[in-house]
């Protein structure tokens, strides 16, 4: 699908790109504790990652969509994969990994930092972990006379990593692929 819309963006309004490396801020997920291991709250993964999305869709196919859903609970979730939980507590994001690398966590930090975050723990294989962090929306809602007060708001993403997963991102600079747009027009009529 994707070199279809390529394509089309290609020939319709004259799309013109390519992609270069430059020297940017980014954060680098490492290890934050001193003996080099991360939290007990990261444990190493037995899924099989090889054929777990092939298994996830014969599954599917064979007996429908609702026999997917026996497989994520069995697995508690999608297998290798990150993947959102409900969350417990209003205006948090908790998020769940089953047989997930460290480069996919790095990968998954990304857009929540807003920085290009580039995998250093030096951690190799597969890990199931669960974080929750607070994603910066927080429901408006009338404290009642005699009510108990709201409960204490979840941790920032950097705080949540160090304090629930013995990681930490710092700040450093780094080749971050880019993509540059070289040339577009306005669609031509048909």
């Amino acid at each position: 699908m994707l070199p279809m819309v390529k394509t089309l963006l290609a020939d319709r309004f004259k799309l013109r790109v390519h992609s270069e490396k430059r020297d940017m801020p980014i954060y680098a997920l490492v290890v934050a504790r001193s003996d080099g291991q991360p939290s007990p709250n990261i444990t190493r993964s037995t899924a099989n990652c090889s054929n777990a999305e092939q298994e996830l869709a014969e599954t599917t196919a064979k007996a429908g969509p609702g026999a997917t859903q026996g497989l994520l609970q069995k697995s508690q979730g999608l297998p290798c994969a990150i993947m959102p939980v409900p969350a417990r507590v209003p205006g948090s994001t908790t998020m769940r990994a089953n047989g997930a690398s460290m480069a996919q966590l790095a990968l998954y930090l990304t857009p929540a930092t807003g920085r290009m975050v580039q995998d250093r723990t030096g951690l190799v294989g597969l890990y199931n972990w669960e974080m929750t962090y607070d994603r910066g929306v927080r429901p408006q809602t009338a404290q009642q006379p005699g009510s108990t007060p709201p409960t204490t708001p979840p941790p920032t993403v950097m705080i949540a990593l160090q304090e629930q997963l013995g990681l930490k991102l710092e700040s450093t600079r780094g080749l971050v692929e880019i993509l540059v747009i070289d040339s577009a027009a306005l669609p031509e009529p048909d």
